[in-house]
């Protein structure tokens, strides 16, 4: 069951200035952008000033990953592709029974409980909603909690008790959305152990999509669900959220 999003309160305009506070983007630059999101229908629109349409979680989405994928040609285009893409089946790559503890209904995201076809723009969606919230953190924690109780109560516990409790010490809460150009997106998720999925082409994206790879952590994510609650953004907050999202030429793909 999808997250039902609460209702905006927030303009495109100060979305836009929101975005740029966080990202260190120039406005002007996510001024154009966001039109073009207008534009194609990919964000609500209508009305002026205090009038205009209010922004939600997915509106908030959208502009995020226009951000994220802007210099690769038509915006628009990009964004269609990549916010359509859906989780592609990969193995954990941690021990088996971690994994097993992560996921033990089957849940492809306990973090924000999202059904298996639901696309980029769905988890986007989803966790920006649960900072807006409020309760994103203790969602990671939850899960956290969830994944040490099942280790625990696992058979093999006691023969591996020292591994398993050094592994729970540095259990905390971890989010980074790379983009890969328009094609690909990687995203690892850390509540306990640290996971990873691919949505879109599971083949490595092409050297000058690499050079556009963009990435934004848990501040990020924090930050614009803040933002939508129409709270000031704490300076020293905008700055831990700027080291979080790199410009392209300081991330590489994996």
């Amino acid at each position: 069951m999808r997250m039902e999003l609460m209702e905006g309160v927030i303009t495109p305009g100060e979305l836009v200035a929101a975005m740029a506070a966080i990202t260190g983007m120039a406005q002007p630059s996510i001024v154009v952008i966001d039109r073009a999101m207008a534009e194609a229908r990919l964000r609500k629109s209508g009305g002026r000033g205090r009038s205009a349409a209010k922004m939600d979680s997915r509106d908030a989405a959208v502009l995020l990953t226009a951000v994220m994928v802007s210099g690769l040609g038509n915006v628009a285009e990009s964004v269609s592709r990549i916010s359509n893409t859906e989780l592609v089946p990969t193995p954990f790559d941690a021990w088996p029974m971690i994994s097993a503890a992560w996921t033990p209904d089957g849940a492809s995201h306990p973090i924000v409980d999202l059904p298996d076809d639901h696309t980029l723009l769905d988890l986007l969606t989803s966790l920006i909603e649960a900072a807006r919230r409020g309760d994103l953190l203790s969602r990671f924690d939850a899960v956290a909690e969830q994944v040490a109780a099942h280790l625990r109560a696992s058979p093999e516990y006691d023969e591996y008790k020292v591994e398993l409790e050094k592994e729970i010490s540095f259990f905390g809460a971890g989010l980074n959305v790379a983009f890969e150009g328009d094609a690909r997106a990687r995203v690892m998720l850390k509540a306990g152990p640290a996971i990873h999925h691919t949505y879109g082409e599971h083949k490595a994206a092409p050297p000058s999509y690499i050079r556009q790879s963009r990435s934004a952590g848990i501040e990020t994510i924090l930050l614009i669900g803040q933002a939508l609650s129409g709270r000031a953004i704490d300076a020293i907050d905008i700055e831990d959220a700027s080291r979080a999202f790199l410009p392209p030429s300081e991330v590489l793909a994996g």
